[in-house]
């Protein structure tokens, strides 16, 4: 029997109202929450919108930067060669000109382009106040803009207290006009080795990926160094910018008072070798020298250099060009620097030579002439070829055995006369180039038996390219040229030996077969090297280096003309600029003693070059003349040489003299020297008038 069970019991229905309840409540708190922010929302909006705006335009901080002052350069006994003037400047901001400010086809005078631009119209108003060209303070904004996009554009204008004032009291009529302070450079000793101090610009949008300028630490609107030292020691010159902080409302006017929020560093000093007064000195004996040139007849004589050196730390005491200009003629208002940069675009295209004031002939290239045998004899002592108390004739004209022509090519001595052998000494005295032809064509000799051993065939090279030639001068703190040590492959490369080349070459024009034979090396290349001519160039400061390397005693010294760099706020110095050595030649001293002994007959024998200008000077001078012959210049053209050094106790100054188109260097140059040793070792001579036949 089964038991049946009992059918489930139904669930009783919800009860439907606190269900309703529970949802209504919750309807209700969730629009009172909505109420409350719509509510919010609109009292911001609406209610509060005028003190939202307020406080929102109050928070535009905009800064501004604050120039700081250049350091000062100042020469070795602390006398000022660049400073500082305070000076205003004005400044366009892009945030606060009205815009538009497309000033393209922009009419001044035409009342629908100044409603059209704004803008234009403000930039209009300010070029009349600063009397300036309209498109050039416009283009000025715009290149400024370009390369520094939203920040203030520095014009490159001079701003006086008048003009500012004049602005201020019409600002709604120049709006996005600003003034700013900063510095000028100031040239206290005027045209004084502005070839050593170069110049500063404005920032250009190349200069922020400069690396040499560290790019990213440069303001658009602040100057950079561009040539000389100022160049070479930016980074220590620069300085750091400040800032100053100025709140703004919508319409472009300040709130509150501005407010400083990093304060500038001025730049370090920087302190050069260069003694000024040596330096005037220098510059006034290329004048000299010119002038005796001049009286000499050599009337194509415009222009020279002189270098100054200490021959043990390679510190540059004097580096003078000549023609030379006024520094300040890159500082606003530019007065004469139209007329240099004429004088100097005028030189570029001028058939002879032609003086460019901002050409520094310290680094020229030009033929040694004469000073050049020195060398000639240190390649010849390494290569093997003379040693002590080697032997040359001395012929009125040298025929070199490895010339072929017919004729074959005669090499004058500078006097017909055949004075028969002696030994290097001598021939250094009188210069006898007919010594050193032979020495030159020896070395062609070494070049024809191994014409493709690199060592063998380049032995002359070689040897002068260790005294510093050839190259630009090792650790030399400013831009300068390498001049040309010419070889074989050198030869081969030269456009006017190439077939059908026309330009200002000899011949213009060249066939094939004249090019073969003209890119040829052959004995006169060598030969005419050995006294400093044929296609060798050198510069002033490659000769200083290397006579310096003689006198004392084989180190190649770097020649700097920086000192120290010198921190302005407490005189530490962060940065000594010491001596620094390239290389030892490695030379006996027997070549040293018998260089010596010749360079000092050249200044006080009876038949040395330059003896009627040294030889009764005291301390005692060594050094050689050189005449380079310069045909291109004019038909009896001749750079005139001097170089050597004097020496007294422990002290000694190297000097290079070069006057270009000077003649003789015994009549022109050596004077100037002279006038450089007088300065220094502080001893005085009467009046001299040197005498020199010799090349």
């Amino acid at each position: 029997m089964f038991l049946e069970s009992p059918p489930p019991r139904r669930e009783p229905e919800p009860d439907p109202l606190p269900l309703a309840l529970r949802a209504a409540t919750l309807g209700v708190i969730a629009a009172v929450l909505l109420g409350v922010l719509l509510f919010r929302l609109w009292a911001l909006q609406v209610l509060h919108s005028d003190q939202a705006a307020q406080a929102a335009v109050a928070n535009q901080i905009r800064t501004t930067p604050i120039f700081p002052q250049r350091g000062t350069i100042v020469d070795r006994n602390g006398h000022t060669l660049v400073g500082n003037t305070p000076s205003l400047v004005l400044q366009i901001n892009p945030a606060t000109l009205p815009q538009p400010a497309n000033c393209k086809g922009y009419r001044r005078h035409n009342a629908g382009d100044r409603r059209r631009e704004p803008g234009c119209t403000a930039l209009s108003r300010m070029a009349d106040v600063l009397q300036v060209p309209f498109r050039s303070l416009y283009h000025q904004y715009r290149r400024g803009l370009r390369a520094n996009p939203g920040y203030p554009v520095t014009v490159d204008a001079p701003v006086t207290l008048k003009e500012i004032e004049y602005v201020k009291e019409r600002m709604p009529r120049y709006r996005g006009m600003q003034f700013v302070q900063t510095f000028q450079r100031d040239y206290p000793k005027g045209a004084l080795a502005a070839n050593v101090l170069g110049n500063v610009t404005s920032v250009q949008a190349s200069d922020l990926k400069d690396p040499h300028f560290r790019g990213e630490h440069l303001d658009p609107n602040g100057t950079v160094g561009r040539t000389g030292v100022e160049w070479t020691y930016d980074a220590y010159l620069r300085g750091v910018d400040g800032q100053v902080a100025q709140s703004f409302d919508a319409a472009g006017h300040p709130v509150g008072a501005p407010y400083l929020t990093s304060v500038p560093q001025a730049g370090d000093t920087l302190q050069l070798n260069l003694d000024s007064h040596l330096q005037a000195v220098a510059q006034n004996a290329i004048r000299y020298g010119i002038s005796v040139a001049h009286s000499d007849g050599q009337g194509f004589a415009t222009q020279g250099a002189i270098v100054a050196m200490n021959p043990d730390t390679g510190a540059v005491y004097a580096l003078a060009s000549w023609p030379t200009y006024d520094p300040s003629i890159w500082v606003a208002p530019y007065k004469g620097q139209n007329q240099v940069l004429r004088e100097a675009k005028a030189a570029e295209h001028a058939p002879i030579s032609r003086p460019d004031p901002t050409f520094d002939r310290t680094s020229g290239e030009y033929p040694a002439g004469s000073t050049f045998k020195p060398f000639t004899a240190g390649a010849a002592w390494m290569a093997g070829l003379i040693g002590p108390g080697s032997e040359r004739t001395c012929p009125g004209v040298y025929y070199s055995p490895y010339d072929h022509g017919h004729p074959r090519t005669a090499f004058h001595n500078w006097t017909p006369l055949s004075i028969g052998a002696m030994q290097l000494p001598e021939a250094l005295t009188i210069s006898c180039d007919s010594f050193f032809y032979q020495l030159g064509d020896e070395f062609y000799g070494k070049y024809v038996a191994n014409p493709m051993n690199p060592v063998q065939a380049l032995l002359f090279q070689r040897g002068v390219g260790r005294f510093g030639y050839g190259k630009p001068p090792k650790g030399f703190d400013l831009l300068t040229a390498a001049g040309v040590v010419p070889t074989p492959a050198w030869k081969k490369r030269q456009p006017c030996f190439q077939p059908g080349f026309h330009a200002h070459c000899s011949p213009q024009y060249v066939s094939a077969n004249q090019a073969l034979i003209d890119q040829s090396w052959e004995p006169g290349d060598d030969i005419n090297m050995s006294i400093g001519q044929g296609y060798l160039l050198v510069t002033p400061l490659q000769e200083a280096v290397a006579y310096s390397a003689i006198a004392n005693g084989g180190k190649v010294m770097a020649p700097h003309v920086a000192r120290a760099i010198i921190d302005p706020t407490d005189h530490r110095t962060v940065k000594r600029i010491g001596p620094q050595l390239v290389r030892n030649l490695g030379l006996p001293s027997a070549y040293f003693d018998e260089v010596k002994q010749g360079l000092y007959g050249a200044t006080h024998a009876s038949d040395g070059t330059s003896s009627a200008v040294f030889g009764n000077f005291s301390p005692t001078v060594y050094g050689k003349t050189g005449t380079a012959e310069v045909p291109q210049d004019c038909a009896n053209c001749s750079d005139a040489w001097w170089s050597g050094w004097a020496g007294q106790g422990n002290k000694k100054l190297v000097v290079v003299a070069m006057i270009q188109d000077g003649g003789h260097g015994g009549v022109s140059a050596a004077p100037a020297a002279l006038r450089v040793f007088e300065a220094y070792f502080h001893e005085r001579l009467t009046a001299v008038t040197g005498t020199d036949v010799s090349h």
